[in-house]
């Protein structure tokens, strides 16, 4: 996603660079929460389903002429990923199968308001979950696994 900006949690020590104060209550479900783990974050719904492919460019033709889709976020991310949306907004990233990883799924990615993103970073760094965030232009993302191990993403647009 272009030149993203990288950062591991949990335990770890780093700042959003969007002008959130970390430190400063976070408003969740409409009640402030200072020091305590939050154990629900708010989604907004599912904002994309990344895959990873042999043929990056054979498959994003494929998704835009079967489900009608569009090509969002280029100017920002040129061709990694090649991201395509429906109507609402919810899409497909598609990734290139390659450092070892075969094709197939990627992540889940749930889009979120700047306040869940927020409270849900300090709840993950709260409960010991080890998250990477990521600053990719045109949105924030954190990066965590469920207890099966499946790639989730929390992301924000609201930057």
């Amino acid at each position: 996603m272009g030149d993203s900006s990288r950062r591991s949690g949990a335990g770890a020590s780093h700042t959003l660079r969007f002008g959130e104060r970390v430190g400063d209550a976070c408003r969740v479900a409409g009640t402030e929460r200072r020091g305590e783990a939050v154990q629900g974050i708010t989604v907004e719904g599912l904002d994309h389903v990344a895959i990873r492919v042999a043929d990056q460019a054979a498959s994003a033709a494929w998704y835009e002429r079967l489900l009608s889709v569009r090509r969002v976020h280029e100017d920002a991310w040129g061709e990694l990923p090649v991201m395509l949306a429906g109507r609402d907004g919810s899409g497909v990233a598609i990734l290139p199968a390659r450092d070892g990883r075969p094709a197939g799924f990627a992540h889940l990615a749930f889009r979120v308001s700047r306040d869940a993103y927020v409270a849900a970073r300090r709840s993950l760094e709260a409960n010991g979950i080890r998250f990477e965030e990521q600053d990719h232009v045109v949105s924030w993302s954190l990066y965590f696994s469920d207890p099966d191990g499946i790639a989730l993403e929390l992301t924000t647009y609201e930057i």
